[in-house]
C-alpha cells in the first residue's frame, strides 16, 4: 500500500519526476567513479542498476496515472536502457504491469463522497479500507450495499 499521498497536482508530479532523474543520474555518476577504483566494477554496476530500477519502479508506480503508464510503456522498449544482461530495468518496469500499489484510504474516501455523495455510507454500509486489487486507473474494495 502507498503510505504517502499520491501526487495530485501537475507541479508535484513534475517535481517528483525531476527528483527521480536527479537521483538516477547522481547514483550512476557516483557508480562510474567508484567503478574505476573497485576490484569488482561489474558488481558495482549491477548493484547500481538494481537500485536505479527499483527507484524508478517505486517512483513511477507510486504516482499512478500517466507516470505509471509511462513506466509500463518503457518496459516494452529494451533499447531505451543501458546494456543490462540481467534485464534489471525491464523486470522492474514490467512488474508495474502486474502489480500496483493501491491508493491510501485517506485519498479513496473523498472520491466516494465525490462519486456517491456525502451520504454514501447510508447506501454502502460496509467497505474494506484495504483494496483487494489495484490497477492503473482504479482499485477494488470489498463492500456491501444496503
Amino acid at each position: 500500500m502507498i503510505t504517502g499521498r499520491v501526487p495530485a497536482t501537475a507541479a508535484w508530479r513534475s517535481a517528483r519526476i525531476a527528483g527521480l532523474v536527479g537521483v538516477l543520474a547522481a547514483r550512476s555518476s557516483v557508480t562510474a567513479v567508484r567503478a574505476r577504483f573497485d576490484a569488482d566494477p561489474s558488481r558495482l554496476r549491477r548493484e547500481a542498476r538494481a537500485r536505479n530500477a527499483a527507484t524508478l519502479r517505486s517512483t513511477l508506480g507510486g504516482m499512478k496515472g500517466g507516470a505509471l503508464k509511462a513506466g509500463q510503456l518503457l518496459s516494452t522498449v529494451d533499447s531505451l536502457f543501458p546494456p543490462d544482461p540481467e534485464r534489471t530495468w525491464t523486470e522492474a518496469l514490467t512488474s508495474m504491469q502486474e502489480s500496483n500499489p493501491p491508493l491510501p484510504w485517506s485519498q479513496v474516501q473523498p472520491e466516494l463522497v465525490r462519486g456517491l455523495g456525502p451520504r454514501w455510507r447510508e447506501s454502502l454500509v460496509e467497505i474494506d479500507a484495504v483494496a483487494v486489487a489495484a490497477a492503473l486507473l482504479g482499485q477494488v474494495h470489498r463492500g456491501t450495499w444496503q
